[in-house]
């Protein structure tokens, strides 16, 4: 089951989009366009250990490598705000310094704190939707807290050009940032498809252990939930739309929904229909050897002869059912997964 998640930072657009500073007169270390360019040092090496990390989680399906990326880059983002923080206020004025060296410091702890849980991921999955749907929605809030962090510094920016007498002027987004751009839609897209996906996954897990439980309410009850999540998420898929014209995400999420779907309204009837031929047979079974020989009657005899041939029967449909729903399983996640990786390396810069 291949996911991904990463930290989508938003970009502060003066030293991330690639604009330029020009000053009304010349530059000096004490001029405000020198202060400026002196904090702008600072984030070559952010951008670049940004990259590397985003890059890495979704070209590489090593997680060892990914979470050494990321601290590589928690390492870089703990630098560039510690290098902030030393500057001298400007003129007296600190305003530009210390809100730069916040939104450091939040980016810090969403790559330390929040996004940290992304090694333990395969954990999260296995224990529920509802878990992972309240980790997904986390990443999406504290992606907007970063947003929101981003816009305040970018308005800091400008006030501070204004006092201090520099001019702005807004050149071409760099490559890296145009690449970190499409790499956050790219993975919001992911993201919004395999939680679709996961819900009826989860629920095929639930109704698996059912299954290797014979518990017969379970399975009746997982059975009929998987068939409405699978057709509510058919639904939903319906919504979604294609990413830039490439349906080949939905069409994989499609054919795993339509699997479980199947499962929910038919296959697992038989699974079910087992344990209840079981239950039976054991409980005619168990009147029969109650019985000694030689008082047992034609009809308890015929009863338990019967019994044996509709167990028989429900063995071989349930093995032959299994054997199925197995291979059926393991096409539709290994479909998934590759359909995801082909998205991403097609997608991901």
């Amino acid at each position: 089951m291949n996911f991904i998640t990463i930290c989508r930072i938003g970009l502060v657009s003066l030293w991330l989009a690639g604009w330029t500073l020009q000053p009304v007169h010349a530059q000096t270390y004490t001029s405000g366009a020198a202060y400026m360019s002196a904090m702008n040092a600072q984030y070559e090496q952010f951008v670049s250990d940004m990259w590397a990390y985003v890059s890495t989680a979704a070209h590489s399906r090593n997680a060892k490598k990914v979470e050494t990326q990321r601290k590589e880059l928690l390492s870089t983002v703990l630098l560039v705000q510690r290098n902030i923080k030393k500057l001298p206020p400007y003129e007296g004025d600190a305003s530009l310094r210390d809100t730069a060296a916040s939104y450091f410091r939040l980016c810090y702890l969403v790559l330390n704190d929040d996004f940290a849980k992304i090694v333990n991921l395969e954990e999260i999955a296995e224990q529920s939707y509802d878990l992972m749907e309240a980790y997904l929605e986390a990443q999406e809030q504290a992606n907007d807290k970063l947003a929101e962090a981003s816009l305040r510094l970018n308005a800091q920016q400008e006030v501070f050009a204004i006092n201090h007498n520099v001019n702005l002027i807004i050149g071409e987004q760099d490559k890296t940032s145009r690449q970190l751009e499409i790499a956050n839609k790219v993975i919001g897209y992911h993201n919004k498809v395999y939680l679709i996906f996961f819900k009826s996954y989860k629920q095929d897990y639930y109704l698996s252990e059912a299954v290797k439980k014979g518990d017969i309410n379970g399975i009746l009850q997982n059975q009929s939930t998987m068939s409405r999540y699978a057709a509510e998420g058919l639904a939903e898929l319906a919504k979604v739309g294609s990413y830039e014209g490439d349906a080949t995400l939905l069409d994989a999420c499609k054919r795993s929904l339509e699997l479980y779907k199947s499962i929910g309204d038919e296959k697992a009837t038989v699974l079910a229909d087992f344990y209840l031929k079981k239950d039976n047979f054991e409980k005619i079974k168990y009147s029969f050897d109650a019985k000694p020989a030689g008082k047992r009657t034609p009809e308890d005899i015929k009863r338990y002869n019967d019994a044996v041939v509709v167990f028989n029967t429900a063995i071989a449909a349930y093995n032959e059912m299994g054997v199925q729903l197995n291979k059926a399983r393991n096409v539709a996640i290994e479909d998934w997964n590759q359909a995801s990786e082909r998205f991403k390396d097609r997608h991901v810069p």
